[in-house]
């Protein structure tokens, strides 16, 4: 009992000492400066009590083992993309590598061995006169690309040369172009008909000729042979 008439004498000393002051008038609270307080108060006092359910904040402690899986979440989302641009660029690689052709010489192309034949020069061309027996135009909108060989035998003995009986087909691509084919004629000097005897130790012309897409200057060739169902590309 004489407890609590101390204490509550110790309040009202407090009390008196608090609201006594130095003599000035206390500063009196506006409505909505008494509402700011009160709430600023109340969210403090919730927002720290662990043991508190309910109020402005109720603080809920997440497990330690929660928080670190939700990290290790983050960081795997966060570098997810960076192996799909590695694959991405591996595809593109592959891609590259499959389409790129093989080159091989002319002499492979055309499989021969006895005849050494070798690519003297291209020119293009409006016609192609040989003689008083042909003569070629180009199309409209075309021009004649005219391929030079020549067939030379090293040997000791005749040689007869026949790519007649091969059936194979020329075609050209130009500056990336599509390929475009050869053109028949009854020219004796087409290389892709050609039938003839070459003596021993002399050579002989052939050509081959195309119709590709006008234009004014080539930078490169691709001639690719196909026989019995196998391709074979050279660069010229």
């Amino acid at each position: 009992m004489k407890g609590r008439k101390w204490s509550l004498c110790v309040v009202l000393l407090l009390c008196a000492v608090l609201l006594g002051g130095c003599g000035e008038e206390m500063y009196e609270l506006t409505e909505e400066e008494e509402y700011i307080i009160a709430d600023y108060a109340a969210h403090v006092v919730a927002k720290h009590n662990s043991r508190q359910a309910k109020g402005l904040v109720a603080l809920i402690e997440e497990p330690e083992e929660a928080v670190t899986e939700k990290i290790v979440e983050q960081e795997s989302s966060g570098d997810s993309d960076e192996p799909e641009a590695s694959e991405t660029s591996d595809d593109n690689t592959d891609e590259t590598q499959e389409s790129a052709v093989e080159l091989v010489s002319l002499q492979e192309a055309l499989q021969v061995e006895d005849v050494a034949v070798v690519y003297e020069r291209a020119q293009l061309q409006d016609s192609y006169i040989e003689g008083d027996y042909f003569a070629l135009d180009a199309s409209a909108g075309k021009k004649l690309l005219v391929l030079y060989f020549s067939l030379e035998n090293e040997g000791e003995t005749d040689v007869v040369f026949d790519m007649l009986s091969r059936s194979a087909a020329f075609t050209v691509s130009v500056d990336g172009a599509d390929p475009v084919k050869s053109d028949l004629t009854i020219l004796p000097s087409d290389l892709s008909s050609y039938q003839g005897n070459i003596a021993a130790g002399t050579q002989t012309d052939a050509v081959l000729l195309f119709q590709i897409p006008e234009t004014e200057n080539v930078d490169s060739i691709l001639l690719t042979i196909t026989q019995n169902g196998e391709a074979r590309t050279v660069a010229l």
